[in-house]
């Protein structure tokens, strides 16, 4: 049976093969993608803004000041995700162990991780290995670790409080 708590980590493999393609992807190519997922957004501000409709000079100075924050935001929210899928598998197998422990072990692999693809990237076309977006992915990381501190708390509490009636 121990063999079946082993498959709860297969979602963090496959999700690290997910970062691995993402990164092994040109950089016109990563930037093509991230700049019409931008556009996507400048659309939705355009379609909720009532009062006044972009011109098409605005809508591309939107674009261009929000695809930067965008690539960021999307390196912390892969990470925030391959902490989740990594700490919650940790909790299942080492239940009953410190729970610091866990997810300093689950930041640590997502830092190691963070770090090698850095290093994958200084070897695609386009792209460059940024100790900045290993810091970035890291705090994706523990933004992860907040949700699952969270969601743990509460779980918990829930559990205490039908145990008390």
């Amino acid at each position: 049976m121990k063999w079946l708590l082993y498959t709860t980590y297969i979602p963090a493999i496959l999700w690290m093969l997910v970062i691995s393609v993402f990164s092994g992807t040109g950089g016109e190519q990563s930037s093509g993608l991230s700049l019409r997922v931008t556009e996507g957004i400048v659309e939705v501000i355009d379609a909720i803004n009532v009062f006044h409709s972009f011109t098409e000079e605005e809508s591309d100075d939107l674009t261009e000041a929000l695809h930067g924050p965008v690539r960021k935001l999307a390196h912390m929210a892969e990470y925030a995700v391959l902490f989740m899928l990594l700490a919650v598998p940790m909790m299942i197998t080492f239940r009953g162990k410190d729970i610091r422990k866990i997810f300093i072990a689950a930041i640590i692999i997502c830092i190691c991780y963070a770090s090698v693809d850095e290093i994958h990237q200084l070897f695609t076309e386009g792209r460059e290995g940024k100790i900045t977006d290993v810091m970035i992915d890291t705090v994706g990381a523990l933004f992860g670790l907040v949700i699952v501190f969270c969601i743990n708390k509460f779980a918990h509490r829930k559990i205490e409080s039908k145990c008390e009636k």
